[in-house]
Protein backbone atom coordinates (compact mmCIF):
# COMPACT_ATOMS: atom_id res chain seq x y z
CA UNK A 1 0.00 0.00 0.00
CA UNK A 2 2.80 2.42 0.84
CA UNK A 3 4.59 1.73 -2.45
CA UNK A 4 1.41 2.51 -4.38
CA UNK A 5 0.94 5.77 -2.50
CA UNK A 6 4.57 6.69 -3.11
CA UNK A 7 4.27 5.99 -6.84
CA UNK A 8 1.07 8.00 -7.04
CA UNK A 9 2.72 10.92 -5.25
CA UNK A 10 5.69 10.80 -7.63
CA UNK A 11 3.41 10.85 -10.70
CA UNK A 12 1.52 13.82 -9.27
CA UNK A 13 4.82 15.67 -8.74
CA UNK A 14 5.85 14.93 -12.33
CA UNK A 15 2.53 16.23 -13.61
CA UNK A 16 2.94 19.38 -11.52
CA UNK A 17 6.43 19.92 -12.95
CA UNK A 18 5.09 19.57 -16.49
CA UNK A 19 2.31 22.04 -15.72
CA UNK A 20 4.86 24.40 -14.15
CA UNK A 21 6.91 24.38 -17.35
CA UNK A 22 3.83 25.56 -19.23
CA UNK A 23 3.36 28.45 -16.79
CA UNK A 24 5.43 31.56 -16.80
CA UNK A 25 8.66 31.77 -14.85
CA UNK A 26 7.17 34.19 -12.29
CA UNK A 27 4.28 31.89 -11.47
CA UNK A 28 6.67 28.95 -11.17
CA UNK A 29 8.89 30.82 -8.68
CA UNK A 30 5.84 31.84 -6.66
CA UNK A 31 4.61 28.26 -6.40
CA UNK A 32 8.05 27.03 -5.33
CA UNK A 33 8.24 29.69 -2.61
CA UNK A 34 4.80 28.68 -1.28
CA UNK A 35 5.84 25.03 -1.21
CA UNK A 36 9.04 25.88 0.66
CA UNK A 37 7.09 27.99 3.16
CA UNK A 38 4.68 25.12 3.84
CA UNK A 39 7.62 22.73 4.30
CA UNK A 40 9.30 25.17 6.67
CA UNK A 41 6.14 25.48 8.80
CA UNK A 42 5.77 21.69 8.95
CA UNK A 43 9.42 21.35 9.95
CA UNK A 44 9.01 23.95 12.70
CA UNK A 45 5.83 22.36 14.01
CA UNK A 46 7.19 18.84 14.32
CA UNK A 47 10.89 19.47 14.85
CA UNK A 48 11.44 19.10 18.58
CA UNK A 49 15.24 19.07 18.58
CA UNK A 50 15.61 22.41 20.28
CA UNK A 51 15.12 22.46 24.04
CA UNK A 52 13.01 25.61 24.17
CA UNK A 53 10.47 24.04 21.79
CA UNK A 54 10.23 20.92 23.91
CA UNK A 55 9.83 23.05 27.02
CA UNK A 56 7.03 25.06 25.40
CA UNK A 57 5.16 21.94 24.30
CA UNK A 58 5.48 20.29 27.70
CA UNK A 59 4.38 23.49 29.41
CA UNK A 60 1.27 23.60 27.23
CA UNK A 61 0.56 19.94 27.96
CA UNK A 62 0.89 20.63 31.69
CA UNK A 63 -1.55 23.53 31.47
CA UNK A 64 -4.06 21.38 29.62
CA UNK A 65 -3.64 18.58 32.18
CA UNK A 66 -4.20 20.95 35.11
CA UNK A 67 -7.27 22.40 33.41
CA UNK A 68 -8.81 18.96 33.00
CA UNK A 69 -7.95 18.04 36.59
CA UNK A 70 -9.54 21.24 37.88
CA UNK A 71 -12.79 20.17 36.28
CA UNK A 72 -12.61 16.99 38.35
CA UNK A 73 -12.18 18.97 41.56
CA UNK A 74 -15.00 21.40 40.92
CA UNK A 75 -17.80 21.75 43.46
CA UNK A 76 -20.36 20.02 41.21
CA UNK A 77 -18.05 17.03 40.75
CA UNK A 78 -17.43 16.81 44.51
CA UNK A 79 -21.17 16.72 45.22
CA UNK A 80 -21.71 13.84 42.80
CA UNK A 81 -18.60 12.03 44.03
CA UNK A 82 -19.66 12.33 47.68
CA UNK A 83 -23.13 10.98 46.91
CA UNK A 84 -21.60 7.92 45.23
CA UNK A 85 -19.18 7.42 48.14
CA UNK A 86 -22.11 7.45 50.53
CA UNK A 87 -23.98 4.89 48.43
CA UNK A 88 -20.95 2.59 48.32
CA UNK A 89 -20.56 2.80 52.10
CA UNK A 90 -24.18 1.79 52.61
CA UNK A 91 -23.90 -1.27 50.40
CA UNK A 92 -23.69 -4.75 51.87
CA UNK A 93 -21.68 -6.84 49.41
CA UNK A 94 -22.12 -10.60 49.17
CA UNK A 95 -19.34 -13.14 49.31
CA UNK A 96 -20.79 -15.64 46.84
CA UNK A 97 -18.45 -14.70 44.03
CA UNK A 98 -19.47 -16.29 40.75
CA UNK A 99 -21.48 -18.95 42.53
CA UNK A 100 -24.51 -16.76 43.11
CA UNK A 101 -27.35 -16.89 45.60
CA UNK A 102 -29.30 -19.69 43.92
CA UNK A 103 -26.41 -22.13 44.05
CA UNK A 104 -25.65 -21.08 47.63
CA UNK A 105 -29.24 -21.87 48.56
CA UNK A 106 -29.01 -25.26 46.84
CA UNK A 107 -25.82 -26.04 48.77
CA UNK A 108 -27.47 -25.02 52.04
CA UNK A 109 -30.48 -27.24 51.27
CA UNK A 110 -28.19 -30.21 50.50
CA UNK A 111 -26.12 -29.75 53.66
CA UNK A 112 -29.08 -29.01 55.93
CA UNK A 113 -30.75 -31.70 58.06
CA UNK A 114 -34.11 -30.01 57.51
CA UNK A 115 -34.25 -28.40 54.02
CA UNK A 116 -37.48 -26.59 54.87
CA UNK A 117 -35.58 -24.52 57.45
CA UNK A 118 -33.45 -22.88 54.73
CA UNK A 119 -35.08 -19.49 54.34
CA UNK A 120 -34.19 -16.42 52.35
CA UNK A 121 -32.88 -14.89 55.56
CA UNK A 122 -30.43 -17.76 56.18
CA UNK A 123 -29.20 -17.59 52.57
CA UNK A 124 -28.77 -13.82 52.87
CA UNK A 125 -26.85 -14.12 56.16
CA UNK A 126 -24.62 -16.87 54.77
CA UNK A 127 -23.89 -14.78 51.68
CA UNK A 128 -22.87 -11.77 53.82
CA UNK A 129 -20.42 -13.64 56.07
CA UNK A 130 -16.84 -14.57 55.26
CA UNK A 131 -15.47 -18.11 55.50
CA UNK A 132 -14.31 -17.47 59.05
CA UNK A 133 -17.85 -16.40 60.05
CA UNK A 134 -17.27 -12.65 60.34
CA UNK A 135 -19.58 -10.21 58.55
CA UNK A 136 -18.28 -8.45 55.44
CA UNK A 137 -18.70 -4.96 56.92
CA UNK A 138 -20.33 -2.98 59.75
CA UNK A 139 -23.69 -2.63 57.98
CA UNK A 140 -23.83 -6.37 57.40
CA UNK A 141 -22.97 -7.03 61.07
CA UNK A 142 -25.85 -4.83 62.18
CA UNK A 143 -28.33 -6.52 59.84
CA UNK A 144 -27.10 -9.99 60.84
CA UNK A 145 -27.55 -9.07 64.52
CA UNK A 146 -31.12 -7.98 63.79
CA UNK A 147 -31.68 -11.25 61.91
CA UNK A 148 -30.53 -13.34 64.87
CA UNK A 149 -32.86 -11.37 67.17
CA UNK A 150 -35.81 -11.97 64.86
CA UNK A 151 -34.99 -15.68 64.60
CA UNK A 152 -34.77 -15.96 68.41
CA UNK A 153 -38.19 -14.35 68.75
CA UNK A 154 -39.50 -17.03 66.39
CA UNK A 155 -41.91 -15.02 64.30
CA UNK A 156 -44.71 -16.88 62.55
CA UNK A 157 -43.67 -15.26 59.27
CA UNK A 158 -40.48 -17.34 59.14
CA UNK A 159 -41.98 -19.89 56.74
CA UNK A 160 -43.86 -17.47 54.53
CA UNK A 161 -43.23 -17.62 50.79
CA UNK A 162 -44.30 -14.03 50.27
CA UNK A 163 -41.10 -12.00 49.89
CA UNK A 164 -42.87 -8.84 51.06
CA UNK A 165 -43.66 -10.30 54.49
CA UNK A 166 -40.74 -12.58 55.32
CA UNK A 167 -38.00 -11.91 57.88
CA UNK A 168 -35.51 -10.63 55.33
CA UNK A 169 -37.92 -7.92 54.24
CA UNK A 170 -38.42 -6.94 57.87
CA UNK A 171 -34.67 -6.43 58.25
CA UNK A 172 -33.84 -4.75 54.96
CA UNK A 173 -37.03 -2.78 54.57
CA UNK A 174 -39.19 -2.41 51.47
CA UNK A 175 -37.68 -2.65 48.00
CA UNK A 176 -36.79 0.55 46.24
CA UNK A 177 -39.11 1.49 43.37
CA UNK A 178 -37.97 0.03 40.08
CA UNK A 179 -35.73 -2.56 41.72
CA UNK A 180 -36.26 -6.00 43.11
CA UNK A 181 -33.11 -6.74 45.10
CA UNK A 182 -34.24 -9.30 47.64
CA UNK A 183 -35.24 -12.19 45.42
CA UNK A 184 -33.86 -15.66 46.11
Amino acid sequence: MEAEEYNQMRTEENEMEEEAEDLGEDKQNEMEEEAEAVDAVDDMRFDMDEDFKKAAVFKQMGCLWRASKSRLTSQAFKVVSDSYKERRQNQIPHTCGRKGMVRLREDLVKSSEDPSKVSRLRVWVKSRTKKDGTPVNVNAAEKIRKASEIELEGHADSTTTNPKNDMLSQILGPDQPGRFTKAQ
